[in-house]
């Protein structure tokens, strides 16, 4: 036993000293950047062109119910730094209203990376084309995956980041949902 112990050993040390293995090539892993999902601006209600805003009135309905976030660490061991790629891609919920006539509607949304202290490092807004087939009138929909590359050091790892999800309103849109925030909590 002591044998095969010695010789899975010095297997071991032959092995690193060809540099085909080193514990210090080890890759180091870190965890996702931390996420949210911005309350005024993870939804929107779109009326069709007017002045109602009643309910025969709403195109569609569209909420970001959560984000798909992949990430890989680039980072060298002997420099402690390198970079962290980022996929980002929001899940909809959307639901179509009683004043669509066109069966499709196009969802404007951003994506933000900040460090901690909420200075804005990337912001980038993005348009999402989704479409009702035959009588769907509610759907979930994953946005295409957006590529981002941030920086890694030894002291901006990636808990330093957050990454801002919403949707690109407008000022009546913002408005609307500040409103219903404001009664949900009365």
């Amino acid at each position: 036993m002591l044998g095969r112990a010695m010789i899975s050993l010095t297997s071991l040390l032959l092995i690193g000293a060809c540099g085909k293995f080193s514990i210090l090539d080890t890759p180091i892993v870190l965890k996702c950047p931390e996420y949210f999902i911005i309350e005024e601006a993870a939804g929107r209600i779109q009326f069709r062109d007017g002045p109602g805003r009643d309910i025969v009135d709403i195109e569609d309905k569209a909420q970001i119910g959560n984000i798909d976030l992949g990430c890989i660490s680039n980072v060298k061991t002997n420099t402690n730094a390198g970079s962290m790629d980022l996929e980002i891609a929001p899940i909809f919920g959307v639901e179509r209203g009683a004043a669509d006539r066109d069966q499709k509607t196009t969802l404007p949304y951003f994506i933000s990376i900040t460090d901690q202290n909420r200075n804005i490092l990337y912001r980038e807004a993005f348009k999402f084309n989704v479409s009702f087939a035959g009588n769907k009138t509610r759907l979930i929909a994953k946005a295409p995956l957006v590529k981002i590359e941030i920086p890694i050091t030894s002291e901006r790892r990636s808990s330093f980041y957050r990454i801002y999800v919403g949707m690109e309103l407008t000022k009546d849109q913002l408005a609307h949902n500040r409103k219903l925030i404001e009664d949900a909590l009365r």
